[in-house]
């Protein structure tokens, strides 16, 4: 299935108790990072923020964590925010609501270890969640991240190239910008994240984390 690289209003709207961009005029994006930590993709996300003095939060795969204490260690320090995106990669449409809420909070145990003070977010994997996750979330006081422009990097099947150009063409004050740390993005994620902060710092634009 197609997937635009924007997220279309009509989503927004029969979600409106998820977050898919912030409000305000001025030049400020979010950059998140999904999928990690990978020692040697998320080391490369961070060298090349660090140029820049970029912030963005990482949803980060619970299982994925005690062999890279390190790495989420870094990414702390560096100024950059850590969020939820379940022990195992689940997606919650193929999961029963328990299993999953297990999950999610198997993984914001070994999070509190890093950030406790934090309230907590959480970006369900794929983008696929259902009312009944959405309700328990919020009752434990997650805020449910989810984004407006998709760079792609994710997918072989997309140019990366064309990737960057629709990234440029579409950015907007407020946006939401979702990549992935992972392996399977690498290849992509080399060709289109350097040029795209090199545009972003280039156009005035300034990171925040969520």
């Amino acid at each position: 299935m197609l997937i635009p690289y924007r997220m279309p209003r009509l989503i927004e709207k029969f979600y409106p108790e998820l977050i898919f961009r912030l409000p305000g005029n001025e030049k400020t994006v979010y950059l998140t990072f999904d999928d990690g930590p990978s020692e040697k993709v998320t080391t490369f996300v961070l060298n090349q923020l660090e140029k820049y003095h970029a912030v963005a939060t990482f949803f980060l795969i619970g299982d994925k964590l005690n062999q890279h204490e390190g790495l989420v260690k870094r990414l702390i320090s560096q100024g950059h925010r850590i969020g939820n995106h379940t022990y195992h990669h689940l997606n919650a449409w193929r999961t029963d609501p328990d299993t999953y809420w297990k999950n999610v909070q198997k993984t914001q145990a070994k999070l509190g270890k890093f950030s406790p003070a934090e309230s907590p977010l959480f970006r369900p994997p794929y983008g696929k969640i259902r009312k009944k996750n959405i309700k328990r979330l919020h009752q434990n006081g997650f805020r449910i991240i989810m984004w407006s422009l998709l760079s792609f990097d994710f997918d072989p099947a997309y140019d990366p190239e064309k990737s960057l150009k629709k990234l440029k063409q579409s950015v907007r004050p407020g946006d939401i910008v979702v990549f992935h740390d992972s392996p399977k993005a690498f290849p992509s994620l080399q060709k289109i994240l350097p040029p795209f902060l090199d545009f972003l710092f280039a156009e005035g634009y300034e990171t925040r984390t969520l």
